[in-house]
């Protein structure tokens, strides 16, 4: 991959992270679809779901997504 690639690669996905830590990501269409650290510390404390890498999405179609995300998201968020 040339290098201005991944620079706007990185910068990309920087760019979407630091998106997604601002409260009210999860009511943005393109944003609510990206997995976010809550999404992963579920998965990891719970093992039963949430087993998308990088996009929810999955774990919409599948059933897998743990119901209780959005509250424990918007809580995170807040403090």
């Amino acid at each position: 991959m040339p290098p201005v690639a991944r620079r706007f690669r990185f910068l990309l996905l920087l760019a979407l992270l630091i998106l997604c830590t601002l409260r009210g990501a999860l009511t943005h269409p393109l944003l609510r679809a990206i997995t976010t650290v809550t999404n992963h510390d579920m998965h990891h404390s719970r093992l039963t779901g949430n087993y998308g890498l990088y996009f929810t999405w999955w774990d919409r179609w599948m059933g897998t997504g743990h119901p209780a995300y959005p509250e424990e998201f918007k809580a995170v968020t807040i403090r």
